[in-house]
């Protein structure tokens, strides 16, 4: 029953990166920087985004998280970062991957 509810939620991720990516193919990326961090920013990922944060990249550019376990957010995020679960589907989260810039992963990045 996982193993399928897995496969399904892959299946809508590429249609909707599919649908995405029609309309933002010919369009220059966003400043957005896409953190994902498959421990919950304990490594790497963490400190960039610690460092990010202290020295206001924040300010010129969207930092999206993207975790395993999202109930570990805390309730206010600072300016102009988003927290996306890595493995539900969603069509913002999906923009945001499709018109980044740039890509930080600790493991591998999956979508």
């Amino acid at each position: 029953m996982v193993a399928e509810l897995i496969a399904f939620f892959r299946i809508i991720n590429v249609l909707i990166n599919f649908s995405i990516l029609i309309f933002v193919s010919n369009r220059p990326l966003r400043n957005t920087i896409i953190i994902a961090s498959h421990d919950d920013f304990d490594n790497n990922g963490g400190e960039f985004y610690d460092w990010l944060i202290k020295h206001k990249y924040n300010h010129k550019y969207k930092i999206i998280w993207l975790l395993k376990h999202t109930e570990s957010v805390p309730a206010s995020l600072p300016l102009n970062v988003e927290c996306y679960s890595i493995y539900s589907p969603s069509f913002k989260r999906n923009y945001h991957i499709c018109t980044a810039k740039y890509f930080l992963a600790d493991d591998k990045i999956t979508n």
